[in-house]
């Protein structure tokens, strides 16, 4: 059942060229997502693999209400996040979580783990006991409670304080998380750790989360469901098995490629990071890289088309 769709949406951003440009309409634009359209279904987890840049994190917040669209719509339980207002507002804020890749900024210093993962049931008015702090806590593995409860972030490792992090957005017993990048942070031991209880989590209660990510072995390991993105558009979606045995776009192949032969010395793969600029060439985006481009790449963008069941992607070489 689809959870939550994503239509049509765009992010632009203005390029201003010195002071008097603040005056002026503006002459181009940075398209950081660019007429993107995506489904999240319910119970899932949903990767999307993105070089820095790519657009990923922006199209995550828009999907939660954090940011607004330039132009598009967001649908959650068949109505736009971005027409509700009042009460019906926050009872879908509260639905829709995020937690943040920096478990060293996103925790405020000042707060006990008690207060951290007091301070949403507070805001949302929701009545509640230390039996629902204990509880939380022994679920994401800060055990005993007792000992983590009193203790502020300078006293929790990088791990802890992401497991604490996921408890703040448990209590509210959300339907939908973003986790945006969770364990880029962490230390290699507890990387796998941590995704492992993000699946727990998405079986025990259902919760769907979408994994925004630039190393597709995390998504490998416990996504249901892979979109690629390049240059704010989506390029290759579709189930995790069927793209990681047949990718067929041309950036998808090169992504996964330099995934099998990883860095030895670091473990993570080393792919380059993007560059967003106005000038993104007519046709497909990808064509001054790709291997295989054609004529027809450089004058027309390809749209998602279905290549076989649940896998689509935007390429001329698969008409």
């Amino acid at each position: 059942m689809r959870l939550l769709k994503a239509e049509n949406i765009k992010k632009y951003i203005p390029v201003r060229e010195g002071i008097l440009s603040l005056f002026t309409k503006p002459k181009k634009w940075i398209r950081l997502v660019d007429n993107v359209t995506l489904g999240i279904n319910a119970g899932e987890i949903h990767a999307l693999i993105g070089e820095n840049a790519s657009g990923k994190k922006t199209l995550s917040r828009i999907l939660i209400g954090l940011k607004k669209p330039s132009d598009g719509k967001v649908f959650y339980n068949n109505k736009n996040i971005f027409s509700i207002s009042g009460e019906e507002y926050r009872r879908m804020r509260r639905e829709l979580q995020i937690i943040f890749g920096d478990p060293f900024s996103s925790l405020n210093p000042h707060f006990t783990v008690k207060e951290i993962i007091e301070e949403p049931l507070k805001l949302n008015d929701i009545e509640y006991d230390d039996r629902l702090l204990r509880g939380t806590l022994e679920e994401v593995g800060l055990t005993p409670p007792e000992e983590y409860l009193w203790r502020k972030p300078f006293q929790l490792s990088g791990v802890e304080r992401q497991r604490a992090s996921l408890a703040r957005v448990l209590v509210l017993n959300p339907k939908f998380i973003v986790a945006d990048e969770p364990v880029s942070l962490l230390d290699t031991p507890y990387k796998e750790d941590f995704l492992s209880l993000m699946r727990r989590i998405n079986r025990e209660r259902g919760v769907a989360f979408l994994l925004t990510t630039a190393y597709p072995q995390y998504a490998f390991q416990i996504a249901d469901r892979i979109s690629i993105m390049y240059l704010g558009k989506i390029v290759e979606t579709g189930r995790k098995r069927i793209i990681m045995e047949n990718p067929l776009h041309p950036y998808t192949q090169q992504l996964f490629r330099v995934y099998r032969e990883p860095y030895k010395i670091t473990g993570e793969i080393g792919i380059t990071d993007i560059h967003p600029s106005p000038e993104i060439p007519d046709g497909c985006r990808y064509y001054p890289d790709c291997p295989y481009s054609m004529d027809k790449c450089r004058a027309v963008e390809p749209g998602l088309m279905e290549v076989e069941e649940e896998h689509h992607v935007a390429c001329y070489l698969y008409e």
